[in-house]
């Protein structure tokens, strides 16, 4: 009996195996982002753009996990410093995101298949800017630099273009901390192995 269970769970171990990671997969992620409002800072940023790379493994033909980094970077929009509200302000926020996801691909006969999903990691963020005082033509800096823990949303749709490359459209609920949160939409092109 003993004999038959240990067949039984060798067998059973290789087909899983074969099932549970049945595709390696890389790819490249970008597009734009909307403002990112960081409260805690003082700072108000404006439209920018990110990039990124990921690579990971399909479970079950319908589970991706996969880690990711990317870079953000975006302009300035406001600093407020003691209480008061620079004018014209010019600088940059960077953003680099290491993050681990859990995407669910819907297995549907149509061209076009939805995916869902969400993340959690780590945020580096860095930036200066400058800016006058108002009624003052003092120029006054700002600078910041943090380390904080983050988690995003996302939803897309995914076309098979050919020989194992996917094209998606997505959007990503990206936020970091208790208060600071953006907007990202982009394009995604992954290959499958």
């Amino acid at each position: 009996m003993k004999r038959a269970v240990f067949i039984f769970s060798l067998f059973f171990a290789c087909f899983l195996s074969q099932q549970c990671f049945a595709d390696f997969y890389i790819g490249v992620i970008g597009g734009g982002t909307a403002g990112f409002d960081l409260h805690q800072s003082r700072v108000d940023t404006s439209t920018g753009y990110y990039l990124g790379g990921r690579i990971g493994m399909t479970c079950l033909s319908l589970l991706r996990i996969e880690e990711e980094i990317s870079y953000q970077r975006s302009g300035l929009d406001s600093i407020s410093k003691k209480g008061f509200n620079l004018d014209h302000v010019h600088g940059h926020v960077n953003f680099w995101s290491f993050m681990t996801n859990a995407l669910i691909d819907f297995d549907c006969p149509f061209i076009i298949s939805p995916y869902f999903g969400g993340g959690v990691g780590y945020t580096y963020e860095n930036g200066k800017g400058s800016g006058r005082l108002p009624r003052n033509d003092s120029h006054t800096h700002a600078k910041m630099e943090q380390n904080a823990f983050a988690w995003q949303a996302l939803v897309g749709l995914k076309y098979l273009v050919c020989f194992g490359l996917e094209a998606s459209f997505e959007y990503r609920y990206f936020k970091v901390k208790e208060v600071d949160a953006n907007h990202k939409f982009g394009l995604a092109l992954t290959k499958l192995f």
